[in-house]
């Protein structure tokens, strides 16, 4: 019978150890798999960012050392056949444990699949070695039991290239799994591609919508100031989310869950960070977010934006696919813009009738010390209101005593 041998140790020198041995037979059974403790060597950081085992896996009592598992291993391996990958390494480790091997027949899987890849070497004079795992992949192995590097998914690896290059009829099984692998992906990819292709034009369909839901309901957008607004809702949604977190749009949808925000308390507003409790924006119209429960977080693809409430915890904020229908807000003006004017004189000054007072987005919430009031862009085109001109009660008697002197009525 065939067996399959891999170890791995603390470092590739003569004075390094085995911590870990794994040995499995022709049909796959895991006939050793264990850590072993090594009685020289106490820390390998070299060997541990490969393999992983730390020394604190191995430096205890209750485990063998190789030399305890010399005797079942040499008892196992008389008389049959042992391939390792790379044999003139593990020998020699097997060798100074007291493994006999001397009734084993010992192949190296390392040469033969050297000579299969043939990659010759003419200053060498040889063909070139292919690490194991180059091998394993060509061989289709598969093992999600264990990683590379680890003795027991090595020898499992180390067999399936062994029988890959010398089992009849194995290359062509091999092949026609590797075919329908490549294929099985082939179909992802066009699955994938299909599906992006549908949400592209989704997205241009919501789009089309959305710009005539905006003109439709807003047809005078175009009056507000560009900067603040734009001329699609996507670009609202952006200063919005600059305003209200402090990080652009796509940042804070990627990112918001590392972002580690200071905690505002009352009166502590800095410049550079903008959240709710600093009253910096005004949402024109109830709004409620699309995200509620963690639990629901898997019924959207993309991130629920958040933000830091008064209270320093996060909160929902938007979800980026409703920004277009879920977010209408204004900035709160500081001072009184020029250009801007109240409901009131919208209506007293520049005869904006009520029924037509919709079609008028606000551009700026205005706070006052008795109330909060929206200011309106001033309509364009129109003509400045003329403001009646008052008199002071003395310059009026004045004036009156002067047309009686006259006896002119003007």
């Amino acid at each position: 019978m065939n067996y399959y041998l891999d170890t791995e140790t603390t470092g590739l020198e003569v004075t390094d150890e085995v911590i870990e041995i794994a040995l499995v037979d022709d049909d796959g059974n895991t006939v050793i798999n264990t850590l072993c403790r090594p009685l020289q060597n106490t820390e390998w950081p070299g060997a541990q960012r490969i393999h992983g085992i730390a020394p604190a896996d191995v430096l205890r009592d209750d485990l063998p050392t190789l030399a305890d598992l010399a005797p079942q291993l040499s008892s196992i391996l008389a008389g049959h056949t042992l391939i390792i990958y790379n044999v003139a390494f593990d020998r020699y480790y097997l060798s100074e444990a007291g493994v006999d091997l001397s009734k084993t027949e010992v192949h190296c899987c390392q040469d033969k699949y050297a000579v299969h890849y043939d990659d010759y070497s003419e200053y060498w004079g040889n063909y070139k070695f292919k690490k194991l795992t180059v091998a394993a992949d060509e061989a289709e192995f598969r093992f999600e039991g264990s990683n590379p590097h680890r003795a027991l998914w090595d020898a499992l690896a180390c067999r399936a290239v062994w029988q890959y290059l010398t089992v009849p009829g194995r290359m062509e099984e091999v092949k026609l799994l590797r075919d329908k692998r490549w294929q099985d992906e082939a179909d992802q990819r066009q699955v994938r591609w299909f599906i992006e292709e549908l949400e592209q034009k989704e997205t241009a369909r919501l789009n089309v919508v959305n710009k005539a839901w905006e003109e439709r309901n807003y047809p005078f957008l175009g009056i507000r100031r560009e900067q603040y607004y734009g001329h699609q809702a996507k670009e609202s949604a952006a200063v919005f989310c600059r305003v209200a977190t402090g990080y652009p749009l796509e940042e804070w949808n990627t990112w918001y869950k590392w972002c580690r925000l200071p905690k505002v308390r009352s009166g502590q507003f800095p410049e550079t960070w903008k959240t709710r409790t600093d009253r910096t924006w005004y949402m024109l119209r109830s709004w409620q977010p699309i995200y509620l429960e963690p639990a629901q977080q898997t019924d959207y693809p993309k991130p629920v934006a958040m933000y830091v409430n008064s209270r320093g915890s996060l909160e929902p904020l938007y979800d980026p696919n409703q920004l277009t229908e879920g977010v209408d807000w204004v900035p709160i003006a500081d001072g009184w813009p020029e250009g801007f004017v109240s409901i009131t004189k919208l209506q007293r000054e520049y005869k904006v009738r009520k029924k037509d007072l919709p079609n008028y987005r606000p551009a700026f919430l205005k706070r006052s010390k008795y109330d909060d009031y929206l200011l309106y862009p001033v309509p364009a085109g129109a003509p400045a209101p003329s403001a009646p001109v008052r008199l002071k009660v003395e310059q009026a008697i004045k004036e009156e005593a002067n047309q009686e002197e006259d006896g002119l009525p003007f």
